[in-house]
């Protein structure tokens, strides 16, 4: 008896592990394409219709977070571009 019970115990471990690991698996695919993210590089998007429900929401916020981030970038990248040129023409007037 206190075999099967054991048996009970070691089966629900192992499948309670297996549902959690499925269950996440989304979550590491996101984090996968979170890590390919670059301050180069913002193209990589997960498609919101590849992740469950429960985090449709989380993946779309972050999608708007990394526009943002480009859009600033690319402000940041064209800002500096333009003091480098008005630097530069200021130093050959002097």
């Amino acid at each position: 008896m206190l075999w099967y019970a054991l048996i009970a115990v070691a089966m629900s471990g192992v499948l309670g592990w297996l549902a959690a690991h499925q269950g996440l698996a989304p979550l590491r695919a996101m984090k996968a394409k979170a890590v390919a993210v670059s301050g180069h590089q913002f193209s990589e998007r997960m498609p919101v219709q590849a992740v469950p429900v429960e985090m449709a929401d989380l993946a779309g916020e972050l999608h708007g977070m990394l526009d943002r981030l480009q859009d600033d970038c690319h402000r940041l990248s064209e800002f500096s571009s333009d003091l480098a040129t008005n630097c530069a023409s200021r130093s050959a007037t002097c």
